[in-house]
């Protein structure tokens, strides 16, 4: 056990040797898991729109591109994916702006790009999966665990999109790639005292962050998460 948590909290995970994963490799630890969320979602849609046939065909036919699409990820060596990271970062962040310029608006949110020869998208979706990889790629070829001001330089990747994100607004989001980001800091094997540190010292903001950026329907909803009954 003491060998698995050093695995986990030594930055092992972004230094890995490039050529020991030269082959195709589907993790059943990962994939078994996937799999099982993915037939009890079927599952319950099923039931939830009385037993309708025409949908349930319709998710299906989006979770086998999905898995398809996966696949092929898994495929493609973990270089190629180092390399297109600082691109990506950069597309998504010129995407995001390019929402608040002439963005569309869909439900009191501006969070959609209708631009020609594509289908309409939302960039913020392209950030979930690019900052963990850009975070990633900024800290692969520096010695773990990080200095404070690489982990402060790697936070700061996450949160300007996770900012712009944030102002559309689409809070649920923000707060997801903000995670994607911390969750590879915390992989990178900072210590948990500074963990614990940083954690406090984010608490003073808590009341500002309640009263300054959360309208009275996002107050609403997270009452309504303490207390579902009311």
């Amino acid at each position: 056990m003491r060998d698995y948590t050093r695995y986990w909290t030594s930055g092992a995970l972004l230094h890995r040797d490039e050529r020991q994963n030269d082959n195709f490799h589907l993790d059943p630890m990962l994939l078994l898991p996937l799999l099982c969320i993915m037939g009890i979602g079927l599952t319950v849609l099923y039931s939830a729109v009385h037993q309708d046939l025409s949908i349930l065909e319709n998710q299906s036919a989006k979770l086998l591109a999905g898995f398809i699409a996966m696949t092929f990820a898994a495929w493609l060596h973990p270089g190629v994916y180092r390399r297109l990271a600082p691109l990506l970062y950069a597309i998504g962040l010129i995407s995001l702006v390019a929402v608040f310029l002439f963005g569309t608006t869909a439900k009191g949110s501006q969070r959609w790009l209708d631009l020609p020869l594509l289908p309409r998208f939302q960039p913020s979706e392209l950030m979930k999966v690019t900052v963990p990889l850009t975070v990633a790629w900024f800290l692969h070829d520096r010695p773990l665990p990080p200095r404070t001001i690489e982990v402060g330089i790697a936070l700061l990747l996450a949160a300007i999109p996770a900012g712009l994100v944030v102002r559309q607004p689409d809070l649920g989001t923000g707060i997801l790639i903000m995670a994607g980001g911390l969750v590879v800091v915390l992989l990178s094997g900072i210590r948990w005292r500074s963990i614990f540190l940083g954690a406090l010292a984010l608490l003073p903001f808590v009341p500002a962050y309640w009263y300054l950026f959360l309208n009275e329907y996002q107050k609403k909803t997270r009452f309504h998460l303490l207390r579902p009954r009311e």
